[in-house]
């Protein structure tokens, strides 16, 4: 990969300097000169080299420009020297300055620089092909057994001759602040810290774009109320869910607007724009509720292409749910046909249609969500709306040849059950689990939050969490956290 296609790594920490690319040339030449900076002070010189040629962008700095006239005017070009040969000048200045080195290595009698700056460097070669004379004055100056000053410097003096260099290639050269790099990487993360974007002692992948989310070590049931979102008073939030990387709570609400939420201080984010380039995956699902004509059937598109990927047809009521599995190659959706579907991601072919066992008064009821569990990725989750949560595997009784009619079977098996304990009036509407699995929550119809412990399998913790219906529940993916949204117009933010 060539060097400069390397430079987009750089919209890591800067997007909205590379986002603007194609408009602006200026701050592509500002991001390679931030590069070639951090290649220059880390002695990184073929690189520094090789960018610098395939970019056609030079650096053109120096430490300190009063040191570097200071140089040039005393004379010090083994300090001169090795400065020049990164800087890219005009070519006459450098003729100037090569000529000026070369006559006073001859006045030395440094004999050997001077015919290696003359006949080896770029810039005297093509003063050889272009001023002859000029060269060529140079060479006969070389073989004589004295030097003339006034011969060599004509009508003008050593002195001057530095001075009127000095201040021709100041003019090409420019200072900044060392480690421009580091410190631009350290004042962009500081503003995303500002903005809420990474949480205050995040420490930050750089290489993958990504924070590493501190993890709370023990898996603890929320109990304390954090903080209350607000809605209008016509809408309310209809989904919510916080984002894989655990930065951001986004909720859908009924009025059809997508909010992204700051979890930690409870308000609402602004920079919506940065926030939606972020979120953006490969597919997406998308299940019509109001269509009739599509009300059946799941679907996947892409975002790139807007195109519609993959299509599974058989549910016969409204799709409530559907993820992937672990290893990506089946889908699992669940319905208010009562049913679970298993469906393969390459084929569209349901595999499998089973449902949860019968309610207390002995008819089926609507699924309402599917889980991948923690503890084992073959193990589903299941909510139906009815007071029972059943944890339910698949196991694969056999596989057949599809051209003889057959296809994986599997077996239903049910692994463990939680029940509210309620007759009437406890049946779930939605649920979630904590990311180590120890935890399993249900909101019910009854405005209650229920916690069952996974290994006792009881009922560890009941408390009330909204004032008017719940419709959705969510767990955040490193956090003791729970966010819950109800018909009273207000998301609920829950801490253990």
């Amino acid at each position: 990969m060539k060097i400069k296609q390397g430079i987009q790594v750089f919209s890591i920490v800067f997007p909205s300097v590379t986002r603007h690319d194609s408009r602006n040339r200026s701050s592509r030449r500002d991001v390679i000169k931030i590069v070639l900076q951090f290649c220059k002070e880390n002695s990184l010189h073929q690189t520094f080299q090789t960018l610098q040629n395939e970019c056609q962008v030079s650096l053109n700095t120096v430490d300190s420009i009063e040191t570097f006239v200071a140089d040039i005017n005393s004379g010090r070009w083994d300090a001169i020297l090795p400065q020049v040969a990164q800087l890219k000048l005009p070519r006459n200045k450098l003729e100037d300055l090569y000529e000026q080195i070369v006559l006073e290595m001859i006045e030395l009698r440094e004999l050997d620089t001077a015919r290696a700056i003359l006949r080896q460097t770029q810039a005297m070669g093509v003063m050889k092909q272009e001023q002859p004379e000029r060269y060529l004055r140079l060479e006969h100056l070389l073989v004589r057994t004295y030097f003339d000053p006034n011969e060599a410097y004509q009508d003008s003096t050593k002195e001057k001759r530095r001075a009127q260099i000095a201040q021709a290639i100041a003019a090409e050269v420019s200072v900044v602040p060392p480690s421009r790099l580091m410190a631009l990487i350290g004042q962009a993360l500081k503003w995303q810290q500002h903005q809420g974007l990474l949480p205050p002692g995040t420490q930050f992948d750089l290489f993958r774009g990504t924070a590493a989310m501190k993890q709370d070590i023990d898996d603890m049931h929320p109990t304390i109320l954090s903080h209350t979102i607000k809605f209008g008073k016509k809408s309310h939030a209809e989904c919510a869910r916080f984002s894989s990387d655990g930065q951001f709570l986004v909720s859908s609400s009924v009025d059809g607007f997508i909010e992204v939420w700051d979890y930690i201080s409870g308000k609402l984010k602004k920079d919506l724009q940065y926030q939606a380039d972020r979120f953006r995956d490969d597919c997406i699902w998308v299940t019509r509720w109001k269509d009739k004509g599509l009300a059946h059937k799941d679907r996947i598109h892409g975002l790139k292409s807007g195109k519609l990927l993959k299509e599974f047809r058989g549910h016969t009521s409204y799709v409530n749910d559907a993820i992937f599995t672990a290893d990506g190659s089946r889908v699992i959706t669940s319905s208010s046909d009562c049913t679970v579907k298993v469906w393969d991601v390459k084929t569209t072919d349901c595999l499998q249609t089973f449902k949860p066992p019968p309610t207390l008064r002995g008819g089926d009821a609507s699924v309402n969500s599917v889980h991948l569990f923690p503890k084992n990725t073959d193990h589903i989750i299941v909510c139906n709306k009815t007071s029972s949560i059943y944890i339910m595997t698949l196991q694969r009784t056999g596989k057949f040849f599809r051209n003889f009619g057959l296809v994986n079977r599997f077996h239903i098996v049910v692994v463990k059950s939680f029940s509210s304990g309620k007759k009437e009036g406890g049946d779930f509407v939605a649920a979630c689990v904590s990311p180590k699995g120890e935890w399993i929550y249900c909101v019910g119809e009854d405005r209650n939050m229920y916690c069952f412990s996974y290994q006792t399998g009881k009922l560890e913790h009941l408390m009330t969490v909204h004032e008017k219906d719940v419709i959705g529940i969510t767990h955040h993916p490193h956090r003791n956290l729970v966010a819950t949204c109800a018909e009273d117009c207000t998301m609920k933010l829950w801490k253990a």
